[in-house]
C-alpha cells in the first residue's frame, strides 16, 4: 500500500542514540536535557512522508527545532511525530549539514577554562555566547559564512554533526513564535 500524504506537516521518526537509553529503556527528554531545557544533541529524525510541494524528500535525515506532540502510530509500540516544515532546520548530507530557510549553523567559541589562575571544572563552565557562522540557509539575508556573532546564552539547538558540536538557530525570528537567538554581529 502506498500512502499519498495530504497533510501540510511532515511525518518524522526520531532517531535515538545510546546515551538516551539505559539498557533498552528510553529516557524521557527531561533526563537528557541540558540546563537550557533544550533536548539532547540528537534531534535528528528520518522523514517518512512530506507534503507534495516540499523540497525535502522521504528518507532524508533532518534536524528538527521542536517535535509536535501530535503523533501517529506506525507499528506496534512505534510512533511517528508530525512537524511543520518551518521547524525543520536542515538535513544531514555527505558534506555535513545543510541549513534550510533562514537557519544558520554556528561553531561556538570554547568556554572559558579559567578565571585568572583558577581553573573552572567542566560542569561549572558557562557556555560561550560567541561563535562563527559555518553554514547558512538560502533565505538568510544578513549573515554570511565566516561572520562572528553573539547569541543568547543557551541559544540555538545543539547538534552533533560528524563528531563536531554545532548550534543551529534562526538568523532572525519569523514571528513572535520563535526566540531571537542571534543578538548581534561582531565587526
Amino acid at each position: 500500500m502506498k500512502l499519498k500524504w495530504l497533510n501540510k506537516e511532515m511525518v518524522l521518526v526520531r532517531r535515538h542514540t545510546q546515551e538516551e537509553k539505559i539498557g533498552s529503556i528510553f529516557l524521557p527528554d527531561e533526563f537528557i536535557s541540558g540546563e537550557s531545557g533544550a533536548l539532547s544533541k540528537n534531534r535528528f529524525c528520518d522523514v517518512l512522508a512530506t507534503p507534495e510541494d516540499s523540497h525535502i524528500k522521504e528518507g532524508t535525515v533532518v534536524a528538527v527545532h521542536e517535535l509536535s506532540s501530535k503523533s501517529i502510530e506506525i507499528g506496534p509500540d512505534e510512533y511517528a511525530h508530525l512537524a511543520p516544515i518551518e521547524l525543520v532546520t536542515g538535513a544531514l548530507t555527505s558534506e555535513g549539514f545543510e541549513c534550510f530557510q533562514n537557519y544558520i549553523l554556528v561553531k561556538a567559541d570554547p568556554s572559558e577554562e579559567k578565571i585568572g589562575a583558577i581553573f573552572i571544572p567542566d560542569e561549572s563552565r558557562k557556555p560561550s555566547q560567541y561563535g562563527t557562522v559555518v553554514g547558512i540557509g538560502p533565505d538568510c539575508k544578513y549573515l554570511e559564512v565566516g561572520a562572528r556573532i553573539m547569541f543568547q546564552l543557551f541559544g540555538g539547538l545543539a547538534l552533533d554533526v560528524n563528531g563536531e558540536e554545532l548550534l543551529v538557530m534562526r538568523e532572525l525570528p519569523v514571528d513572535n513564535n520563535y526566540a531571537d537567538d542571534v543578538l548581534g554581529l561582531i565587526e
